[in-house]
């Protein structure tokens, strides 16, 4: 950095600071983003391999579409993803009823080996 008429060492120590500050934010952010998009993408992933389950397929039936409604219990197919506590990947389906939740199952993704297990016992 050149000397300018002006600004003093300290002058230059801020504006370096607040250069620093300002690239570790957007790195932050760029960082952040990233894991962002791969946590969404592995849930994709994981919530497309549990869709191709024939147990699913016909749960889903009942609804007559993923966004339907059960005509018996008015309720709603829900779907949660989650990491239980040993960093497995959960694909947890339930009905959302206007008076409960009715979970219909949990499985189990390895979505490295594209495999698929029930996680209930």
């Amino acid at each position: 950095m050149t000397d300018r008429p002006g600004r003093s060492p300290r002058d230059r120590r801020i504006i370096a600071a607040v250069l620093a500050v300002g690239l570790l934010a957007g790195l932050y952010l760029v960082s952040t983003r990233l894991q962002v998009r791969a946590r969404v993408d592995r849930e994709r992933q994981a919530i497309e391999l549990v869709m191709q389950r024939q147990d699913v397929r016909e749960w889903l039936g009942r609804f007559g579409a993923l966004k339907g409604t059960n005509p018996s219990t008015g309720g709603h197919p829900a779907i949660r993803v989650y990491t239980d506590e040993n960093g497995a990947t959960i694909v947890h389906l339930y009905e959302s009823t206007p008076t409960h939740n009715a979970t219909f199952n949990r499985y189990r993704v390895d979505l490295k080996n594209r495999r698929v297990e029930v996680a209930l016992p």
